[in-house]
C-alpha cells in the first residue's frame, strides 16, 4: 500500500462499469456510486465506463489527467479524453465499437509537476 501523505499526486485503482443495454446506461448515469464490475472481458457493444479518482497534496496545482488506449504490446492506440476532475474524480469511456477482438490496456497517468502517478488495466474484447 503506498503511503499516500508523502506523495504528491496518487490515484486510485480505476473501477470498471458496463452498461450493455440501454436500461443499464440509464442506471449507471442516475446512480451517485455505482458498483463497479470486477470481469475484464468485454463485448464491442457493451457501453464501458471508467471512474478514475486522483489525490494530491497541492490544491493551488491540480494534477492533470491522461488517459490512453494500449495494444497488448503496449504501443499507444488512442489518446482518451478526460473530463476535468470535479472532487479529485472523472467518467470516462472506452470507445469499443471501433476495437477488433484481442486484449488492449487502458493507461491513466495523473501529473502534478514533476510528480507522476500510473496506473494500467487490461481488458479483452469479444466481438
Amino acid at each position: 500500500v503506498p503511503v499516500l501523505s508523502s506523495a504528491a499526486v496518487a490515484l486510485a485503482t480505476p473501477r470498471i462499469h458496463i452498461a450493455a443495454s440501454l436500461l443499464e446506461l440509464r442506471e449507471l448515469q442516475a446512480s451517485a456510486d455505482p458498483v463497479p464490475r470486477a470481469g475484464r472481458l468485454f463485448r464491442q457493444t457493451d457501453r464501458v465506463f471508467v471512474d478514475v479518482e486522483c489525490y494530491a497534496t497541492s490544491p493551488q496545482a491540480p494534477p492533470v489527467v491522461t488517459a490512453q488506449l494500449l495494444g497488448a504490446d503496449g504501443k499507444e492506440l488512442l489518446a482518451l479524453p478526460v473530463p476535468d476532475l470535479k472532487a479529485g474524480k472523472a467518467r470516462l469511456e472506452l470507445p469499443l465499437r471501433g476495437l477488433g477482438k484481442g486484449t488492449y490496456m487502458l493507461r491513466v497517468r495523473a501529473q502534478s509537476g514533476d510528480a507522476l502517478a500510473e496506473q494500467v488495466v487490461g481488458f479483452r474484447v469479444t466481438p
